[in-house]
């Protein structure tokens, strides 16, 4: 605490117990340190305190109380003009109270300061700052994250859009050929018919015989394809271990046909989905291993998985003729067949790749090279594996 030196002040401030005040001889500077913090309070003149803090702008300062000591202000004369004297006194005892107050609230009153002067207010006025700049930001990251969905919805329909392309075409492409055979053959048969050719009509007939059950193949394989996702069954949990019994009691003939040794996970793999559109996927891979197995003298199939990013991948591979690496990219194509001479119409991995994306995965091929045999992983939503009881060690078992 300081206090105005060389006034009575002092003195009262000692009668009433106050001994660790100080005296201060620069006011301006006393309030400075007041208003800074450095001293915790000052008693002086609030005449004098007022004059000084409007001076300073120092808007931080507030009249505590009285001290109890009357330092009335007056005006004062010399006493040898007592005519100075006698026109003072009557002019201040014109000027009414109210006028008194009025002077008093000018220049000694000490003034609150004005709303921009407060701290309260510069609080105030950096919160709503924050506050619209969270606003914006949140805006900002709002409007980036939606243009970003806009963007990635707009390539996905884009890639719909030349899938339907691409498919459209193949369809066309496909189904003219046998209509093309029909057409062609027809015309030969009347001609035929007016020769009275029997075994030219046989072989005309034979030949659009099987253009018509071809294109019905087509239609068929086109059906189930379109399909697979619009009819499915209520997703389940269900053992990898039954979904593969049921696919390899369907493929059980080409397999002993071919002597194939299967070889199956023994952990119990968890999968998540359609049963029947499980065990249709395994079934595809497994008889499109057998249906390229080539001259394989020891025909094998493994069936597994495999950890890889906290994402369970299966696996269905095989060391049978293998792919070129020119054709990884468009066998999963509809109608594609990388063998002319083999069963089907090449819709086999179309479905398998339609029902993993159905399944919330994605499907990838990969073989050393033609002979090295072919290895198809996929990954499928929700697939998990329950921990490993400890008495079981091999893996895998042979099917």
């Amino acid at each position: 605490m300081v206090y105005q030196g060389g006034y009575a002040i002092g003195d009262v401030l000692k009668e009433h117990g106050v001994t660790h005040a100080v005296p201060i001889t620069d006011p301006a500077a006393a309030l400075r340190d007041l208003a800074l913090g450095h001293v915790d309070a000052m008693v002086g003149n609030l005449a004098t305190i007022s004059h000084y803090a409007r001076q300073l702008n120092l808007a931080n300062l507030r009249v505590a109380g009285d001290c109890g000591f009357d330092d009335t202000l007056s005006f004062a004369s010399r006493s040898d003009e007592p005519l100075l004297s006698s026109i003072l006194e009557k002019a201040l005892k014109t000027i009414t109270p109210q006028e008194r107050d009025a002077i008093r609230d000018e220049w000694i009153k000490l003034a609150p300061p004005r709303f921009y002067q407060q701290r309260e207010f510069w609080l105030f006025l950096l919160g709503g700052v924050g506050v619209f700049a969270l606003v914006v930001a949140l805006l900002a990251g709002w409007s980036w994250t939606l243009r970003r969905q806009v963007a990635l919805r707009t390539a996905e329909l884009q890639q719909k859009n030349d899938e339907m392309t691409r498919f459209l075409y193949t369809v066309s492409h496909d189904l003219k050929s046998p209509l093309v055979t029909i057409k062609t053959f027809l015309g030969y048969l009347k001609k035929d018919l007016q020769r009275q050719d029997a075994q030219a009509l046989e072989q005309d007939m034979t030949f659009i015989t099987e253009a018509a059950n071809r294109m019905t193949l087509l239609l068929e394989e086109l059906l189930e394809l379109s399909r697979i996702g619009r009819h499915a069954a209520p997703f389940r949990e269900v053992p990898l271990q039954e979904v593969l019994d049921g696919a390899l009691a369907l493929v059980a003939g080409a397999l002993a046909e071919r002597r194939v040794e299967v070889i199956t996970p023994r952990e119990p793999v968890i999968l998540f989905g359609d049963p029947k559109r499980l065990g249709e996927l395994y079934q595809n891979l497994i008889d499109n291993a057998v249906k390229f197995m080539g001259p394989q003298p020891h025909p094998r199939i493994d069936i597994g998985w495999r950890a890889e990013e906290e994402k369970i991948w299966l696996f269905v591979r095989d060391n049978g003729e293998g792919i070129d690496i020119a054709h990884r990219d468009k066998i999963f194509g509809i109608f594609e067949k990388l063998h002319p001479d083999t069963e089907g119409v090449g819709m086999g991995l179309a479905i398998v790749k339609r029902i993993v994306e159905t399944h919330g995965g994605t499907i990838t091929v990969f073989s050393p090279g033609p002979g090295e045999g072919a290895t198809f992983s996929f990954f499928l939503a929700g697939t998990r594996v329950p921990p490993l009881p400890e008495s079981a060690t091999d893996p895998r078992r042979p099917s």
